[in-house]
């Protein structure tokens, strides 16, 4: 009697197997599930295997692949309802020796399985009906056998280890398998590697020029290629699985053509379990004989392991072409480049760095860390093994200036450094330029602000020259003295300002003694500017003016308020005017500060003045040194605040707006 396993989900199916197959031919053993095979009768009980299950997925075929595996000596059956062509196919290759389609017919069950189990009637009756397999013992035929493949493995692992050039090991590659499987050709086409330096066609990713050959004419290996889009190239993109030649039916006409230019009968896909990278055809074996499903199986996967190590080396390539291409670039730079690993291991050190720091290394050595000038090694340590995130310096070496940043390069922004990039630059010429370039901007000031200062006070001197000229003969006259009085004042008030203004210039900060109320600096600063003025000018003070105090210096906080007034209402000199706003600001996330605005009587600063007006030594009229509001803006960014200018129209508080702080500030020159 055939025992049958039959692996289903439903009872029924055993049962209309039973109505098929009467016994006493036939024996069932039923399993609902796959992993109950652990569980079940032993393999020696079983004389053929019927899964009942639709080919139209992986997951069946994979059902398939895992029953093959711990039955690999039985015969097995699949029974579909539904199958797909390819499934079909794929499933025979592993193992299946055929395929019944759903409604089962009595006398084609019947025979099929007759022909199978009649082949190996005398093994299964030969088997004891209940024993569990003994194991084999090891006699000299398998050693032998098992000592050839571990052989014929290491050789192979061999080849993968050979050379870091992929063209090397293809090579032996190929010679290895021809001698082990004994194929007359073999071809191997490939994707070429890519270059990110430079641009590539995209029709080159759609080609497969071959990469090596064995038994196939340097002609046709030299200009022959394989496409994606068409032929043998097109099946394996879309399938990504075997092909026959002897399989017409499945092939294009182009598939055809191409096997029978290459005398081959086989072509597998060379994957990287990712991606198809080439194909490998293989001719038919020196003895005729056609190689089988399970070496098939296992040439797939050995190709899916040189695709492995195929994509290594054109990763190694890469790496090893960009270290190349790094090191030309840092061999040609003219600062110096050095990186210094976490273990204080110099990794990378340019000629120029060498040059620079004047070191000199013998040949057949590397430069050592203790090789590096004390102060510049410790600021590279203290980087490396201290919190600072980066370190620019400048340092003296040999008389010249050199200038370092000290770069780390952590993996995440917590863990420590692994290591350090430091770039060296001679500044030696530019701090030469700059010096001289300073000295001569000084030269520049220097002459405009004696030229400024020179025409204001010999405008002021013009008038008391006059006077001066004719002091003895006018004296005597009232309105003479009344002249000379006047001239005087505003002669030397004119004088007295260019000293102040250039004197708060020259300091280097106004500190606060003190906490001043706006009205008791405001209004004296007003009353000086209209005293200055020829027409008697109009000054608006708000009625609710913040009696908060602030801390300044009160002299130097009064002058920059007299400043920024005066300019108001010498903006109109007819009709002097000035309106000034002031408020408290207190904004979230930001200290109070005190706003005063002022808004001349004119028509405002001109848009492409707005940001000239703080320029020392600019004025639209033609008498002062053009340092009111240069001198005003210092004060009061000394005292932590800030002046600017809007254009009308606009929305602020004034034409001009000054902010302070209400809380003591700490300043720094």
């Amino acid at each position: 009697m055939n025992r049958l396993l039959v692996i289903a989900e439903h009872a029924r199916t055993v049962e209309a197997l039973k109505v098929l197959l009467p016994p006493p031919h036939y024996g069932f053993v039923h399993l609902e599930r796959i992993e109950q095979l652990k569980d079940s009768l032993p393999p020696s009980f079983i004389d053929a295997c019927l899964l009942d299950t639709d080919l139209v997925d992986a997951g069946s075929l994979r059902t398939v692949q895992t029953i093959r595996r711990r039955l690999p000596d039985i015969p097995m059956f699949v029974c579909a309802g539904e199958s797909v062509r390819e499934w079909e196919e794929d499933a025979l290759l592993n193992g299946v020796s055929f395929v019944f389609k759903k409604p089962l017919r009595a006398q084609l069950l019947a025979s099929v399985l007759g022909r199978t189990l009649n082949t190996t009637e005398v093994i299964s009756s030969s088997r004891p009906p209940m024993a569990a397999p003994a194991l084999p013992s090891p006699g000299p035929a398998s050693s032998d056998v098992c000592l050839n493949t571990l052989e014929i493995l290491r050789d192979f692992s061999r080849l993968f280890t050979h050379s870091l050039h992929f063209r090397n090991f293809l090579q032996e590659f190929a010679l290895k398998l021809r001698e082990v499987i004994s194929v007359n050709r073999i071809a191997l086409f490939l994707h070429r590697p890519q270059n990110h330096f430079l641009p590539s066609r995209p029709e080159d990713s759609r080609r497969l020029p071959c990469a090596c050959s064995v038994g196939i004419a340097a002609d046709l290996y030299r200009y022959f290629e394989l496409s994606l889009d068409t032929g043998i190239g097109a099946a394996m993109a879309s399938d990504g699985r075997i092909l026959k030649a002897d399989a017409p039916h499945l092939l294009s006409v182009e598939a055809q053509r191409e096997f029978e230019i290459l005398g081959g009968q086989i072509a597998i896909p060379i994957l990287d379990r990712e991606r198809l990278l080439g194909i490998a055809v293989l001719g038919g074996r020196l003895t005729g004989m056609r190689l089988s499903d399970q070496e098939l199986q296992l040439l797939f996967h050995l190709m899916e392991e040189l695709g492995l190590a195929i994509k290594n080396s054109w990763l190694h390539d890469q790496l090893s072409s960009n270290h190349d291409l790094l090191a030309n670039v840092l061999g040609q730079m003219s600062g110096g480049c050095l990186v210094v690993s976490r273990d204080l291991t110099i990794l990378q050190a340019n000629p120029a760095l060498l040059r620079l720091l004047e070191l000199k290394v013998p040949a057949g050595l590397h430069l050592e860390f203790a090789d590096l000038p004390q102060t510049f090694a410790s600021s590279i340590y203290e980087v490396l093994n201290g919190p600072a995130k980066s370190n620019e310096f400048a340092f003296t070496q040999a008389g010249r200036l050199l200038r370092a940043s000290i770069t780390p390069f952590r993996p995440d922004d917590t863990g420590p450094p692994t290591a350090a990039l430091v770039t060296v630059e001679d500044h030696t010429l530019i701090e030469a330029a700059r010096k001289i370039e300073l000295a001569s901007a000084n030269d520049r000031l220097i002459r405009l602000i004696a030229e400024k200062f020179a025409h204001e006070v010999r405008n002021a001197l013009v008038s008391l020259e006059t006077h001066r000229q004719l002091l003895p003969t006018s004296f005597e006259q009232p309105e003479f003295r009344q002249s000379l009085q006047a001239a005087l004042n505003t002669e030397t008030t004119r004088i007295l300002r260019s000293v102040d203004q250039l004197a708060y210039i020259s300091r280097q900060e106004s500190p606060a003694n003190g906490s001043h109320t706006l009205a008791s600096l405001l209004r004296p600063a007003a009353d000086k500017a209209a005293a200055l003025c020829t027409v008697k000018p109009s000054i608006t003070f708000p009625a609710d003016l913040p009696d908060i105090p602030f801390p300044c210096e009160p002299k130097s906080m009064q002058h920059a308020f007299f400043e920024i007034i005066l300019n108001g209402l010498q903006s109109n000199p007819e009709k002097p005017a000035v309106t000034i706003r002031a408020r408290v600001d207190q904004a979230k996330n930001r200290p109070a500060q005190l706003s005063v605005g002022i808004t001349d009587s004119a028509s405002g600063i001109p848009e492409n003045l707005t940001t000239r007006a703080f320029e020392p030594f600019f004025t639209t009229r033609n008498v002062g040194l053009g340092l009111g509001l240069t001198v005003a803006r210092k004060i009061l960014r000394d005292h932590s605040g800030d002046v600017v200018s809007f254009t009308r129209p606009h929305h602020a508080l004034g034409d001009i707006v000054i902010t302070l702080p209400l809380t003591p500030t700490v300043t720094t020159s």
